[in-house]
């Protein structure tokens, strides 16, 4: 089953710990609320405009990448555009832009019920990988427009993929995207 997540559903809300806002593009399951620490797994993205710490979510683990801007350093670690970061949601994270503001898209995923993994692919033209049932893949559309079996999505828009035995990707030119593959246990 392929689901188009266009951005007018996406939900604006505060950060965990109040100093910003983000997008939830979507949370699992639909009924979790993110206060409650009840979710198996949500992708969301947020601008960052200013040095900030992150909210803590304890018993979770974290991917994050910036995928607009010049990037940010994570406990001193630097991170430039496209590069994923992985780190726990229980440490404290220091966020230190390298230039200017700076808009991300991170998933939050509880290790005790999910795997997740994430990387930016750069596309021109079509392609198709194997799937596992136990899986599920969200793809976020960074820029130019990708069929993913046959459901278009454009920049901003993200492709949740359950059930499925391929993925298929079409484009007209380039695009670039960014997938996350979430396992369930």
């Amino acid at each position: 089953m392929n689901r188009l997540i266009p951005q007018s559903s996406y939900k604006k809300m505060p950060w965990k710990n109040k100093q910003g806002t983000t997008l939830e593009i979507i949370i699992s399951p639909a009924s979790s609320l993110v206060d409650q620490l009840n979710f198996d797994y949500r992708l969301s993205s947020a601008p960052i405009v200013a040095d900030s710490t992150f909210s803590n979510f304890p018993g979770y683990e974290r991917l994050l990448l910036p995928i607009r801007g010049e990037g940010f350093s994570l406990n001193g670690h630097p991170y430039e555009l496209f590069e994923v970061a992985q780190f726990s949601g229980d440490q404290k994270t220091e966020c230190v832009l390298l230039k200017n503001e700076v808009l991300d898209l991170g998933l939050i995923f509880n290790p005790q019920k999910v795997s997740a993994q994430a990387r930016t692919m750069h596309l021109n033209g079509n392609f198709q990988f194997s799937i596992s049932p136990n899986q599920t893949h969200l793809v976020y559309v960074i820029q130019g427009v990708v069929l993913l079996n046959s459901q278009k999505a454009e920049r901003g828009e993200t492709v949740c993929v359950e059930d499925s035995k391929i993925m298929q990707f079409e484009t007209k030119g380039r695009a670039s995207v960014v997938l996350f593959k979430i396992t369930r246990f």
